[in-house]
Order: structure tokens, then C-alpha cells, then sequence
């Protein structure tokens, strides 16, 4: 895979998905971080090479004579990956990233990031699918985690609207909510999932293991641009917390609430950083991609997820007349239309445009609600300011990497994506059960671990430079401190490549 580089993915598995030299790939499992890398001089490019065994389509469920050989293909992708793992010193597994907060470069290393999927299911369906089913016999006989409810009120509190968050913590180990220092990680679900979701708990107690906070907002607003629910509970949580440093992981569809609210805040947010795994940034995209899926089965999961969506909205949102709703869901069974048909229900909506809905009166499937589909979040990563790795399976089987703007993203230089080119929808199993961490879970704690590294570096450094401020006499308004530090002045953030509301308090 070239010499003296990394290696995030899986070498040789997954061919037409997989970026040119053009695209700034090798075609070998590489990944990309922001900036781009280039090319060690001296060092082989592989993109022409391809393995032969290999087909683009998925080698479960294909259909015809393109289902024959399967087994042959299946044993010899096996072999083809596993010499090259045997091989003393390759492939090289120290990878670092770039978190780019300042024109000098924050290193955060990603050591022994190689993903290795279950060596049974390197299909992504048996990824998705299988695995997620044998998973889930990890959490039904042993519950560990145990969950702490707390309401707080919504963006539209006025009409008695709440949000619920979820603190977790081991069996018999209550988890401080309050006045601790100790950060604090916010898990935002995927579609119609919740806090028991085994890729829930999993990351919830990889967090407890390391010694932070895990909570999990369990949002019901079926609108997935609204980002002012996600706002409310990260500033309540802050001012619970004020000394806790704040991270985002996000999966599936969760990932689009958390770039919109990225997008939208911009620096003003009090998160420290940011983790998307499997990401919807496209709604629409996405769901024309699960219908032209070979497996039915991912339609048939959508609509039940949207009709699981729709009714936790209905039973949460006091402005809406829910014996009408009820009804709608009862004689509707299409995800599309339960979406659309819930937006234009609603009072208020993200982009609702009221000229629209004034112009066309009577219900039309995408028309009063255009301007809301016409605002994904994969048209805007420019707009991300904080440090946010991106995680995605180039063979993802719902939410396709092909709906991402890749160059876009990588040209932000707040913004990490890390590919592989196995792995699935929220998946990445390894080993030979799918069973404990995953792939996905060690990327993420090791990503927080390095970003809580260099926030305690910067309160270490800050509170250097409050001191010596102190001492001499020149005690100044943080604000005045962070808007001379914006202008080039030489407050907290002029100095600090990562900085967060906890890292000013108290100057």
C-alpha cells in the first residue's frame, strides 16, 4: 500500500467505489485526511492494480449468474487480505490526522487503526445485518449500562415541549451529571433508534471505561434540519457542567442534526469536537439509494423506522392534534410520505417557506416543503468550524459515500474524513464474533482521547497566561478577551488550537 504510510482500511476488497489517483487515492484502502496527502517520494502508485477475484457488486444477493462463485470469491478475498496482514511489517499501522484549529497543525494519532472485518462477513450485508443480529445476544442477557433520565425544555418550550437526555453509567455506579469536570460525551441515534441500540451501548460503555460522561439525547422531532433541540441540550448540559469540556458522536441520521447544528453555530457552539459515523448528510439521496438496493429488506426497515419517527413525534409534540395524525399514520406506510406528510403537518418546520404553503393550499407530495429538502447538510461542510472526524464505509449499503461532496469536505480544514473500503452501515465489526468494541468505537475513543489531550494542554497553557495576567494586574472580560482573540489579539484562542467555552470560564 506504498511505503512508510498507514493504512485505515481494508487492502484489496472493494474496487469501483474507490477513488482515482485524481481523487487523491490509491486505490489500495488508503484513507483521506484533511489536507490531502500526497505521496512519499519514491513510493509506488497502486491505483491500476485491482484483484481479480473481486466484483462490485455485494457477493450475498446478487441475483442470476452473478451469484455464482460466491463462495470461491468470498474464500479467496479472505486469503487475499489475510497474507498481507502476515507479512512482517506490513502494513504499517501508525496513522496520524490533522486537527486543524490554527494555521499550525495539532497532531492527534490514530495508532493501530487497521480495520479488519469478521472474517466471515466481509460482505457489507453481513455486516450490517448479520452482525448487528449476533451483536445483540451480547445485551440480552448482561445489561451493564444503565441509563438516568432528565427532561430539557425544547427550543419551543412555550408550548410545554421537552427533550430527554439520558445519562448513562455501569450497574450499581451512578454517573455525575452535575458540576464535574470530568468531559462529557453526547450520543445523538440514528433513525427511530434509541438508548438501547447495541451501537449505543457499546460506545457508551467504551466511554465509561476511559472515565467520561456518556449521555445519550434521545430526540423525537421528526425533522431532521431543525438543529435547535440539539442546541438547547448542549447549553444545558454546559451550564450543568460549566468546567466539563463537551464532544458529539453521531450515527446515521443523527449525523445530519449534528452537522446542521454545526453548520449553523459555526464557533459560537460549546462542543470541543465533533465524531460522524456512517453520516446522512442527504436525506433525500439516501432514501433513493436504499431503494435501489438489491435487499428489499433496508426498504422495509425504513418504513417501519419512519413510522416508529412519526409516532414518537406525536406523542411528544403538544402543538399538533394527534387524534388526526394517528389516523394519517394508520392509512400511511411509505417512508417518503410520512416524512413529507408530517413536515407539512406541523406548525413549524426547518426552511418551512410560508409563501409555498400559502400558494398551494391542499397537501402536495414535496411541494409546500421544497425549500426543506433543498437544505442538506452535505451542501454546506464548508460551514463546519469545529474539529470533526468523519467516518464512512465506502460499501455503506444505506447511506451510499457517494452523496458526500468528498472534496469539500476534505477542503475544510476542519473537517477529518477517514474511509474504509469495507465496513457498512454502522458497522465495522472485527474479529471472529462480532462481539465487545468494534473498529468504529476504538477510531472514536482514540479520536476523543487525542482531542482531550491537547484540551488539557490548552487549559494548562490558559490558565499559565490567567495567572500571569492576574498577577499583573490586567483582569479583563472574557468576552472582550475572545473578540480581541478573533481579531488577531492574544487572548485564549489566539493561542490555542483547541478551545472551548471551559477553557475561558473564570478569566
Amino acid at each position: 500500500s506504498g511505503q512508510g504510510r498507514g493504512v485505515f482500511g481494508v487492502s484489496g476488497v472493494c474496487d469501483s467505489a474507490w477513488p482515482t489517483s485524481e481523487e487523491n487515492g490509491d486505490g489500495d484502502g488508503l484513507p483521506f485526511w484533511n489536507p490531502g496527502f500526497t505521496l512519499p517520494e519514491g513510493a509506488e502508485h497502486n491505483s491500476h492494480r485491482r484483484s481479480p477475484y473481486i466484483r462490485d457488486e455485494a457477493l450475498w444477493g446478487a441475483a442470476g449468474e452473478e451469484n455464482r462463485g460466491d463462495l470461491l470469491c468470498f474464500l479467496l478475498c479472505s486469503v487475499d487480505h489475510l497474507l498481507p496482514l502476515l507479512r512482517p511489517g506490513s502494513p504499517h499501522r501508525q496513522v496520524r490526522a490533522y486537527s486543524v484549529e490554527q494555521d499550525d497543525r495539532r497532531e492527534i494519532p490514530l495508532q493501530k487503526a487497521v480495520f479488519s472485518p469478521t472474517i466471515w462477513a466481509y460482505n457489507r450485508h453481513a455486516q450490517t445485518i448479520i452482525c448487528l443480529a449476533v451483536s445483540s445476544l451480547e445485551f440480552l442477557f448482561d445489561h451493564p449500562i444503565e441509563f438516568e433520565r432528565e427532561r430539557v425544555p425544547s427550543f419551543d418550550a412555550m408550548a410545554n415541549n421537552t427533550q430527554k437526555i439520558h445519562w448513562a453509567s455501569m450497574a450499581h455506579h451512578r454517573t455525575e451529571t452535575t458540576q464535574s469536570p470530568r468531559p462529557v460525551i453526547v450520543i445523538v441515534h440514528g433513525f427511530g433508534d434509541n438508548r438501547f441500540h447495541p451501537y449505543v451501548q457499546r460506545i457508551c460503555r467504551s466511554c465509561l471505561h476511559s472515565g467520561w460522561r456518556p449521555v445519550v439525547w434521545s430526540y423525537w422531532r421528526f425533522d431532521f434540519g431543525e438543529h435547535r433541540d440539539l442546541e438547547s441540550v448542549l447549553y444545558f448540559i454546559q451550564r450543568r457542567n460549566p468546567m466539563a469540556p463537551l464532544l458529539a458522536v453521531a450515527y446515521s441520521a443523527g449525523g445530519h442534526l449534528l452537522l446542521k447544528y454545526l453548520q449553523a453555530m459555526g464557533k459560537k457552539t460549546p462542543l470541543v469536537a465533533a465524531i460522524s459515523c456512517s453520516g446522512c448528510f442527504d436525506l433525500p439521496y439516501t432514501i433513493e439509494n436504499i431503494k435501489r438496493n438489491e435487499n428489499v429488506s433496508y426498504r422495509l426497515y425504513l418504513d417501519q423506522q419512519a413510522e416508529v419517527c412519526a409516532r414518537r413525534h406525536m406523542a411528544n409534540d403538544n402543538r399538533i392534534d394527534k387524534e388526526l395524525f394517528s389516523k394519517f399514520l394508520d392509512e400511511e406506510h411509505d417512508c417518503e410520505r410520512i416524512y413529507d406528510m408530517t413536515l407539512f403537518s406541523l406548525p413549524t418546520y426547518s426552511y418551512k417557506n410560508e409563501t409555498l404553503h400559502e400558494s398551494y393550499p391542499s397537501y402536495q407530495f414535496k411541494r409546500q416543503t421544497a425549500d426543506h429538502y433543498a437544505n442538506q447538510a452535505s451542501k454546506f461542510m464548508d460551514n463546519v468550524q469545529i474539529t470533526t472526524l468523519v467516518l464512512h464505509a465506502q460499501d455503506d449499503p444505506i447511506v451510499s459515500g457517494d452523496h458526500i461532496d468528498w472534496e469539500q469536505a476534505e477542503a475544510n480544514r476542519f473537517i477529518i474524513t477517514m474511509r474504509t473500503r469495507r465496513g457498512g452501515h454502522v458497522a465495522w465489526y472485527e474479529g471472529l464474533l462480532p462481539f465487545g468494541e468494534t473498529w468504529c468505537d476504538r477510531v472514536c475513543c482514540r479520536f476523543i482521547s487525542g482531542v482531550l489531550e491537547a484540551h488539557s494542554q490548552t487549559n494548562f497553557i490558559v490558565d499559565v497566561v490567567r495567572r500571569m495576567q492576574k498577577l499583573e494586574g490586567r483582569q479583563e472580560d472574557s468576552k472582550t478577551i475572545m473578540t480581541s482573540a478573533a481579531e488577531g489579539g492574544s487572548g485564549p484562542s489566539a493561542i490555542a488550537r483547541i478551545c472551548s467555552a471551559s477553557d475561558v470560564r473564570g478569566w
